[in-house]
């Protein structure tokens, strides 16, 4: 038992270790761009070519970004997108900014840009998170210069660039599905929903709780317990006297065991249907409506005394 709890714990803070290496989408442009400069010769003809990602809001923005950063650097000569030569290329091999480009492709195009090197990359979900790939790729060769993966924090600049990613969400025909798959150790989140935060722990509860329930009814079941002391019907007749008997389990120290299992089992029953009508598709960005217009908080007044604070606010 205590080497299952260390391991739960060693895994919370691996996820926690993970979640903390996540930067913003800004900081990860920045530090590509700083990076490649520090690994490509001084004076490398360089050109963006392309970024797949759900959005072309996001794509144009972490291009443009990356441009900026790498011609402000002045480390690199970065040759500018020329839109009509795009478009003759686009025709000839059939691509857009947001499609994916193979390395064979990605050199042809960085030749007719007139680029030593080439950079291309990608935002992709992971774990129900988001994760920027870029990559720079050496015309001639093909020698990959610069590779890296970032962690990219789901913030409201990244969701705002989302927004035309044209990713429905579950619909919920599919989110009842997951519900009801959920209580067989979370599979409604790792099939349907390709959710793994939410199978995990999904998972890890019911788990938890099954085996504190397995282990009660099989401890209970393999033995008998005390005496029948037998019972008097009205008459003063002795009835049952002397024979073993099984109590019901509630009666016996096994109930612990047993309702603790059950407490956590229903709690991961639960977790996994609120994840299932909860967790949105990767790329789906909802649309948020007017914020409510009353708050109530904690407030203190000038003798230090607290009280409740009302306030309205109005957007016109």
């Amino acid at each position: 038992m205590k080497r299952a709890f260390f391991t739960v714990l060693l895994l919370a803070a691996a996820g926690a270790c993970a979640f903390a290496q996540a930067v913003s989408m800004d900081t990860a442009i920045q530090n590509a761009a700083e990076e490649m400069s520090g690994r490509i010769v001084q004076g490398t003809t360089i050109t963006v070519l392309n970024f797949n990602s759900p959005s072309r809001n996001l794509s144009s923005y972490v291009m443009d970004e990356l441009s900026n950063a790498l011609v402000n650097d002045a480390h690199l000569t970065v040759v500018i997108r020329d839109s009509d030569k795009l478009a003759s290329i686009r025709q000839e091999i059939a691509f857009n900014d947001t499609d994916e480009v193979s390395n064979k492709d990605a050199q042809q195009i960085g030749k007719l840009l007139g680029a030593q090197v080439i950079v291309n990359g990608s935002m992709k979900t992971v774990a129900g998170g988001y994760r920027m790939t870029v990559q720079a790729l050496e015309v001639n060769t093909g020698t990959v210069r610069y590779s890296k993966n970032t962690d990219i924090l789901e913030d409201q600049r990244l969701k705002s660039l989302l927004t035309n990613s044209n990713v429905l969400d579950f619909t919920p025909a599919q989110r009842a599905g997951a519900a009801a798959l959920n209580l067989a150790f979370g599979l409604g989140s790792f099939l349907v929903e390709k959710d793994m935060k939410g199978g995990l722990i999904t998972s890890a509860l019911e788990g938890v709780g099954a085996v504190a329930i397995i282990y009660a009814v099989a401890h209970h079941a393999s033995g008998l317990n005390d005496y029948n002391p037998g019972f008097y019907d009205s008459y003063g007749n002795l009835y049952g006297y002397g024979g073993r008997i099984r109590p019901s389990i509630t009666a016996t120290n096994d109930a612990y065991p047993l309702f603790i299992g059950l407490v956590i089992y229903f709690s991961g029953a639960i977790y996994g249907a609120v994840r299932a009508f909860t967790y949105h598709k990767p790329g789906y960005v909802a649309m948020t409506g007017p914020e409510f217009p009353f708050k109530i908080g904690l407030a203190s007044d000038s003798r230090g005394n607290a009280g409740f604070r009302l306030s309205y606010s109005r957007t016109f």
